[in-house]
């Protein structure tokens, strides 16, 4: 059992070593990053931020949309200790401002999704775009003695009932909850992860993105939220599994239940939902398979969190197969 996330993160690379880890579709073809690259890689960015002067303790700003390259990011400050501050790409102004207040970051982590706003703030940068070519010729990174107590991260509220406070997130913090989550979120090498919630929020960087690298699982990003983007993605990858808050839920089926209105078989799967109550749930899934194969014929299970989850809406997907 790891007693860091460096170790962890070793770990998952001597095991799973050459199996694809994340994944993106900038262009025509997916770029694929493997777990052992996934480390060396890592290994690279904590040379490039001693280089540069970070030391462990240092804080340093994460502010970029979900990529294989904010994963490679945050491990890499992992391994030199140095402190993550993520930030949601849609954050106001005024909150990075308080934010950069509080944890004073010697580095802040961007890309070119990043609002401008940053570059006011006199804080060096680094763009995830340029992260490989800066890596290049980046050696191995000096070893730096990482505990169980050590700061992982300082992830911040969203300051709606007052000013934000900054929550501080040790390696033991985040490899208990993953252990915790482990007994009740199954985890394997088969699945397929489709990464749509912020990483920038512990929900979607516990669930997926640990999760999966706990399992041997993959995890594709998306270049767009756009529904038409999701969904040939999920064709695309086959996706096996989703972390979604309910609204995103809620969206879904409702984008669903629309293309049954527009079909005009609304009295047909009002029939076929009630029949599913009385239907073994594997076979739910031969009952709604037009369904499925829009989400790519392998979607298994849902997580839902960060809000109340509408029982009825839960059951719904139940009905489709989907547990």
């Amino acid at each position: 059992m790891a007693d860091t996330l460096v170790e962890f993160l070793e770990g998952r690379a001597n095991r799973f070593g050459s199996r694809t880890a994340l994944l993106i579709k900038p262009g025509f073809r997916y770029r694929k990053t493997s777990y052992a690259a996934l480390w060396e890689q890592a290994g690279r960015v904590a040379s490039l931020l001693q280089q540069r002067g970070l030391v462990k303790g240092d804080r340093a700003l994460l502010w970029a949309p979900n990529m294989p390259e904010w994963v490679v990011a945050f491990f890499g400050c992992i391994r030199a200790g140095v402190v993550l501050v993520p930030l949601d790409l849609r954050s106001a102004p005024d909150f990075v401002v308080r934010v950069v207040a509080k944890t004073r970051p010697r580095l802040a982590i961007v890309s070119r999704h990043t609002p401008a706003s940053y570059s006011d703030m006199g804080i060096p940068r680094l763009r995830l775009e340029e992260l490989e070519s800066l890596c290049e010729a980046a050696s191995e990174p000096r070893g730096v003695q990482i505990s169980p107590d050590d700061l992982v991260e300082v992830m911040f509220t969203s300051g709606t009932t007052g000013d934000p406070k900054g929550v501080m997130l040790t390696h033991r913090n985040l490899l208990s909850d993953l252990d915790a989550a482990s007994q009740y979120i199954p985890s394997k090498p088969s699945y397929r992860l489709l990464s749509i919630l912020p990483l920038s929020h512990m929900f979607e960087q516990l669930g997926c993105l640990l999760m999966a690298l706990r399992g041997g699982a993959s995890v594709t990003y998306p270049t767009s939220r756009q529904p038409s983007v999701l969904f040939r993605t999920m064709k695309e990858r086959r996706i096996t599994t989703m972390l979604l808050v309910p609204q995103a839920l809620d969206l879904f089926m409702k984008g669903i239940e629309r293309e049954v209105q527009r079909q005009g078989k609304e009295r047909l799967w009002r029939q076929m939902m009630r029949a599913s109550r009385y239907t073994p749930f594997p076979l739910r899934r031969l009952l709604f398979w037009q369904v499925h194969r829009r989400f790519g014929g392998r979607l298994d299970f849902i997580v839902s969190g960060g809000a109340y989850l509408d029982p009825e809406l839960g059951e719904k997907w139940s009905l489709l197969g989907v547990r």
